[in-house]
């Protein structure tokens, strides 16, 4: 099988995750607005941003490397997967009882700070889990990731629904999502396990080789949290949950979309790792494909929901990652999070959740410009812009559909649409016949 070709059969194994995912993600925005009501909705948010914060804390890049580490070093495998499994699981009990802990010290209403401590540990088993789905994904094994985070997800929905048709607590709810994360990693590890022997592993040099490498990454991590959810949260302390829960369901809704792009990115991640430590010319060609295929997801996306650069940044900063040359990234990192927290802080006070929405799309735009700049300075890879023509022109039927049958049912504007765009891709041919062939996901 290709590269590219694994890179598609991967990507498409996850696609079909993300739909499940997606259904079971608008049957649970659905139930649980209507059961919280915007009050109670906007308290679950909140929750959401703040646990999710720590979160990144407990991983501070260590994924990133870990993945190209696999990618780059097959015969250490088992070595390198353990020790990052250990120190993961001490990093993040340590983070997540100090994010419990400062908690308590918030303005927050105890409903909010109990419900903060539950989804604390559901976080907990979300983020070990990840260390088993770098397995799946770097032995192209991705189906068994999205086996498990489908039986996980979709125990959390069956117990939001019990939750709702019992009239049972907030915190009943909450609880729902450690259940299921705990199913999730317990398969995950069975299913790891088979792939690479797991155990703890105390091997201090790795620890401090992985840890040096991911620092620059974490960096990033903690300040893209800040412009990518600082708009949560400073409308949470700037106004109060009702407005955060009018946001809440609209800012969900982007956060699903955006996944979609991002899977084709990570199936990529093995593949591109090894091309450029081997066959750079090569390496350039998928990226280029990769890129290519962004563009054409990203920019009817960013047409119809205003959410171009976020895939396309993806791609471009994995590839400066597997360079080596994460750091130069850090500094840009910092710039998105202070113009996206300062513009966040002039603007919530008189425009509320319009001022979020705002920033967010001209951070994006901001995020691609610079990090663009840097991928070429970095890998001296050039990516063509020339098929950007084409997918506009591919889009405008779209976008003219949209308009005068925006009023029709989601579910029809979302097939016929997508039909009517991806039926101008094959005509337009901004796919070459060499690329479609690659991106069939069967095997040879």
């Amino acid at each position: 099988m290709s590269y590219t070709k694994k890179v598609a059969y991967n990507t498409f194994i996850q696609v079909i995750g993300r739909i499940i995912a997606t259904i079971f993600s608008i049957i649970s925005v659905n139930l649980l607005t209507r059961y919280l009501g915007v009050e109670g909705y906007g308290r679950y948010t909140i929750i959401f941003a703040y646990v999710g914060f720590w979160t990144i804390l407990t991983d501070f890049g260590i994924l990133t490397i870990l993945n190209r580490e696999l990618a780059q070093n097959q015969q250490a495998k088992e070595k390198i997967l353990n020790n990052v499994w250990t120190f993961r699981i001490i990093l993040s009990i340590l983070v997540i009882l100090l994010s419990v802990v400062i908690s308590r010290f918030l303005g927050y209403d105890i409903e909010t700070k109990n419900g903060i401590a539950i989804m604390s540990l559901a976080f907990l088993l979300q983020t070990l889990n990840m260390t088993f789905v770098s397995v799946f994904q770097n032995s192209f094994q991705m189906y068994k990731g999205v086996i498990t985070d489908a039986i996980g997800k979709a125990t959390i929905l069956g117990l939001i629904i019990l939750t709702v048709n019992l009239e049972a607590s907030f915190y009943t709810l909450i609880t729902a999502y450690v259940a299921g994360n705990l199913i999730n990693i317990y398969l995950s590890y069975l299913y790891a396990n088979a792939i690479v022997k797991v155990h703890l592993a105390f091997d201090f040099k790795v620890w401090k080789k992985i840890l040096s490498e991911a620092v620059p990454i974490g960096l990033m991590g903690v300040f893209g949290y800040f412009y990518f959810k600082s708009d949560v949260l400073l409308l949470s302390f700037m106004k109060d949950s009702y407005d955060v829960g009018i946001y809440g369901p609209t800012y969900k809704i982007f956060e699903i979309l955006i996944t979609v792009p991002s899977f084709l990115v990570g199936a990529a991640f093995p593949v591109v790792g090894l091309l450029y430590k081997t066959d750079k010319a090569r390496c350039q060609r998928v990226v280029q494909k990769i890129f290519t295929v962004l563009l054409s997801i990203s920019i009817p996306l960013g047409i119809s929901g205003m959410i171009l650069a976020k895939s396309i940044y993806a791609i471009i900063s994995t590839t400066v990652v597997i360079a080596g040359a994460q750091r130069k990234l850090v500094l840009p990192t910092i710039i998105y999070a202070i113009f996206n927290i300062g513009f966040n802080l002039i603007f919530i006070p008189r425009f509320s959740y319009i001022a979020t929405s705002a920033s967010t799309s001209l951070t994006e735009l901001l995020i691609f410009v610079i990090a663009y700049s840097i991928f070429v300075k970095t890998t001296g890879m050039k990516i063509s812009f020339a098929i950007i023509g084409k997918i506009i022109l591919a889009t405008l039927p779209l976008a003219l559909f949209l308009l005068i049958f925006k009023d029709e049912n989601l579910l029809f504007l979302i097939l016929t649409g997508g039909a009517l765009y991806f039926l101008m891709v094959f005509w337009l041919k901004i796919y070459s016949r060499d690329t479609i062939k690659e991106l069939i996901p069967t095997k040879t």
